[in-house]
């Protein structure tokens, strides 16, 4: 992960101004080399948090971003040094605001699935983004209203849990889970708490929404 160089990131619904991800490779000798960018992983978008998992499970880690501003990034590891983005064909192109990752078999099928934590209000995409909708991205100046509004939905939306299939793509089972409003979400980690062999989820507030619709 990197530090920001900018004041603000732009567009803050798709912030692509970041200063590039660093990933450092030990060398062997109590020293390490900065090869983010050789890597493949040097994402520009303001990231917050980052994990290590095998999604694929071909022995070799992978790593997924959360950024806070910006689309979250799945890199898939070529087991060369180098790293593949594939978060739009592997289904995991989640865009909202972003501020932890886990990754963990809820469902114990042998396939490890993701968790991210995401901010959430009920006033929603307008309160982080006063610049919404004016102007739209360019991808939406032409959709219909149905489909502006489940674009802000996405982007405003609070915990994220993507399914791992087993052949490399995720799905969304957010909503069927019911882990969907877990209101302005932090760090965020799988742990089974009650011991009876199914992993639980425990997701770290920073805020939480009042009863009244332009509360924080």
């Amino acid at each position: 992960m990197g530090d920001h160089e900018h004041t603000a990131p732009e567009p803050d619904w798709d912030a692509r101004n970041g200063t590039p991800d660093s990933l450092y490779h030990n060398n062997g000798d109590g020293t390490f080399s900065e090869v983010g960018k050789a890597a493949g992983v040097a994402d520009t978008g303001w990231g917050f948090a980052a994990a290590w998992g095998d999604y694929d499970n071909d022995g070799w880690p992978d790593l997924y971003v959360s950024n806070e501003f910006g689309t979250g990034a799945l890199y898939h590891n070529q087991h060369d040094g180098t790293f593949r983005e594939v978060s739009v064909p592997a289904n995991a192109h989640d865009r909202s605001s972003a501020m932890g990752v886990a990754w963990g078999d809820y469902d114990n099928d042998g396939h490890l699935d993701l968790y991210v934590s995401n901010m959430y209000a009920n006033s929603r995409w307008a309160l982080f983004h006063p610049e919404w909708p004016v102007p739209l991205p360019w991808y939406m100046r032409w959709a219909p209203r149905s489909r502006v509004d489940a674009v802000i939905d996405e982007l405003s939306r609070g915990g994220t849990l993507l399914h791992n299939n087993g052949d490399g793509t995720f799905t969304d089972v957010s909503d069927t889970a019911a882990i969907r409003d877990s209101q302005w979400g932090w760090g965020a980690e799988f742990v089974d708490y009650n011991n009876d062999g199914r992993l639980d989820i425990y997701n770290a507030n920073g805020m939480i929404t009042g009863p009244n619709l332009d509360d924080v």
